[in-house]
């Protein structure tokens, strides 16, 4: 403490601990006493009181956690992954704030010219042998920046766990302690070769027995391909069918070409392609139209594209308050949900491949695909205004959550994407 109001200027004028024996003593009170501080401490098991300690402690222990097992150094060197961690929290700006805590205290913007990978390999040039026949440096890995100085404090494992101070040394960045001890691995170290043998002759049996492994089925990559696969009459059934669904489901409108110049430029009618994959099981041909969304145009053929999803805490909520009441909980799926909803704004399509769409003629896009960027959107509205009409609330705070309230009771919806949990205090709500 006298070390920091020496540094910054600032006088300490009180400071708050936990409330335990390391910061209740005889020798803390008496110094406390001597400057004139005061201590303030927290209630016991109110950890709240002290939050914004806690959640530092806790990001500096992620740095520190993460910066000794992506190096694999050892765990009894926790205490340089803790400053080098302490080092790079204090040189990033955090929430509520536009400064650094180092440009807080210091009003000096950080330099992280000494900053460097910890864990990192590097040589350290040896003075001790300037003249003889010694080596000339010495390898050793990086344990962050060594207080007080203008260099770093590196570990030396071949010299009994040396750990010394030193400026005039060269970093490699890209090879760590692990990487070094990694690739000292035998491949005989990690697999016995009897047991490759079995999973070898497994394979060749499981091969035996499927009927459909023939090799010279090969999944097209284009329309193009189909024409000429020998699995072409497979291909143009999965084709056909894609085509059907479509229809069935209303998703396009044939219209003039002329009529969607109207409102758009030739350059602005989008395009699809067909995707081919081979289900195995029983082989399966599928075959899915995909839109070209890269070259959809905002304010054109699309507008917004935000859609709110709920979090999982909102979730664990409604779940804790489902078990608490002994509510009945219903979770569900959408099957093909952003086909049931309507798309905005107008976009026009050319007629794809494999249609017998007559020339002079576009497809107006009347629900809104899986690969159109507004999909989600437009899923969502449709899905509120459906909640809306029959009672339910969205919630102003948790967007994507829903509230019923009724002579029969409550219920409580959650809904992220296409997939939902509901729970109702009477079952009768539930349908």
């Amino acid at each position: 403490m006298k070390r920091f109001s020496n540094v910054t200027g600032f006088k300490i004028k009180a400071i708050q601990t936990y409330n335990g024996s390391k910061f209740k003593n005889n020798i803390l009170s008496s110094f406390l006493l001597a400057h004139g501080i005061t201590h303030e401490t927290s209630i016991p098991y109110e950890h709240h009181q002290n939050r914004h300690m806690e959640r530092t402690n806790c990001l500096i222990l992620e740095i520190a956690r993460t910066s000794l097992l992506s190096a694999n150094i050892p765990k009894r060197l926790w205490p340089f992954a803790f400053k080098h961690a302490a080092f790079i929290f204090n040189r990033v700006i955090h929430a509520n704030s536009t400064k650094t805590p180092y440009e807080i205290v210091s009003v000096l913007k950080p330099s992280l010219v000494l900053l460097r990978v910890f864990g990192a390999r590097l040589y350290i040039f040896n003075p001790l042998h300037r003249k003889d026949l010694g080596p000339r440096g010495m390898l050793g890995y990086n344990m962050g920046v060594a207080p007080d100085s203008k260099g770093w404090i590196f570990w030396i494992p071949d010299k009994g766990n040396l750990f010394i101070k030193y400026t005039n040394v060269r970093f490699n960045e890209k090879i760590s302690f692990m990487t070094e001890h990694v690739s000292s691995i035998q491949a005989s170290d990690i697999f016995d070769d009897s047991m490759i043998l079995k999973i070898e002759k497994q394979d060749m049996l499981v091969a035996s027995l499927n009927t459909h492994s023939d090799s010279s089925t090969v999944t097209p990559m284009t329309f193009e391909d189909v024409t000429v696969s020998p699995q072409k009459d497979h291909w143009t059934a999965a084709i056909n069918n894609e085509l059907k669904s479509m229809k069935d489901e209303n998703l396009f409108e044939i219209v003039n070409l002329k009529d969607a110049l109207q409102n758009q430029k030739v350059s602005d009618i989008l395009s699809m392609r067909w995707v081919f994959t081979q289900k195995k099981g029983p082989l399966r041909y599928k075959a899915c139209l995909v839109m070209r969304v890269f070259r959809q145009t905002k304010g054109i053929n699309f507008e917004e594209t935000f859609t709110p999803t709920p979090s999982f805490g909102v979730l664990r909520l409604l779940f804790s308050i489902a078990i608490t009441k002994k509510w009945v909980i219903r979770t569900f799926d959408v099957k093909v949900a952003f086909l049931h909803s309507l798309i905005y704004m107008p976009a026009f399509v050319w007629p794809p491949q494999g249609t017998n769409t007559a020339s002079g003629k576009v497809l107006r896009l009347n629900k809104a695909l899986y690969c159109t960027k507004q999909a989600a959107r437009c899923w969502w509205q449709h899905l509120t205004t459906i909640f809306v009409d029959i009672g339910f609330e969205p919630n102003k705070e948790y967007l994507s959550t829903y509230t019923y309230l009724s002579a029969l009771g409550t219920s409580l919806l959650w809904i992220h994407v296409d997939d939902g949990a509901l729970t109702a205090s009477s079952p009768k709500l539930l349908g």
